[in-house]
């Protein structure tokens, strides 16, 4: 990584790296009516949109029956994830 940096013109030095400690952040978790947990990474992932799109969907379609990929269904689903992207 140093040599490709020197390369490339960059001001990394294994001295900057060698005191360098990374971070992990706890998981964000979102819990599902139907007793599953969805578990991922907070930001800058889409994951908190991603809840909220799951959140959407299971409150509307939990207790329904019929063709999951109905025309109303995947509309729903487009729509949900417009709202959580934020499109």
């Amino acid at each position: 990584m140093i040599t490709e940096m020197k390369q490339r013109g960059g001001l990394l030095t294994k001295f900057d790296l060698a005191g360098y400690e990374s971070k992990i952040d706890a998981p964000l978790s979102i819990a599902l009516p139907n007793g599953y947990t969805v578990v991922g990474p907070g930001q800058p992932s889409s994951f908190s949109a991603i809840g909220l799109i799951a959140e959407i969907m299971t409150g509307r379609y939990l207790n329904q029956t019929g063709s999951p990929l109905s025309v109303i269904y995947l509309r729903d689903l487009l729509m949900a994830q417009r709202l959580g992207m934020g499109v």
